[in-house]
């Protein structure tokens, strides 16, 4: 079955768009297209239900845009709006950089199989902002850790070798 792609609806846009005002305002200089595909799509054999993607330099002269943003349609027409509003926030997250410093597609900021961390816990400095980032919205969820920085003197001359090996 061939995949069909129409313009998405103005709830879309203006959802967005309040988006961007409140949660991403590096993004307010970006030019961002939005597009509904019939079916969700699908990546390293899970399903893809939105996916952000940068517009490559060879279709700036076709398309006026810097990034563009598709949604199935039939994930989104069943979706809460609370669920809309986080799976647009989501792709929105995937777009990054500014317009000085060029765009480009950011990563999750967390990617693990669910049975490493049941055998070996929250074994990464990401995975556990992950967690403690989850414990608000998980009553009784505790997070113990250990904090990690540290304050230490810095010989002066250490610092000076370093920049000047770099320079």
């Amino acid at each position: 079955m061939a995949v069909d792609w129409t313009q998405a609806d103005e709830r879309v846009i203006e959802l967005a768009q309040r988006i961007i005002r409140e949660n991403h305002p590096r993004l307010l200089d970006a030019r961002i297209g939005f597009l509904f595909r019939s079916e969700p799509g699908s990546s390293k054999g899970r399903m893809v239900i939105a996916q952000a993607k940068k517009i490559p330099a060879s279709l700036k002269a076709v398309l006026d845009l810097d990034f563009i943003i598709w949604i199935s349609r039939p994930d989104w027409l069943k979706y809460m709006p609370e669920q809309r509003e986080a799976l647009i926030d989501h792709e929105l997250c995937h777009c990054g950089g500014s317009e000085l410093d060029g765009w480009h597609i950011r990563g999750h900021d967390v990617e693990e199989f669910v049975e490493i961390i049941e055998r070996h816990g929250l074994w990464q400095d990401d995975l556990m902002r992950t967690a403690e980032a989850i414990q608000e919205h998980l009553p009784g969820l505790e997070v113990a850790r250990e904090p990690s920085g540290k304050v230490v003197a810095v010989r002066p001359e250490h610092v000076m070798d370093q920049v000047n090996e770099r320079l």
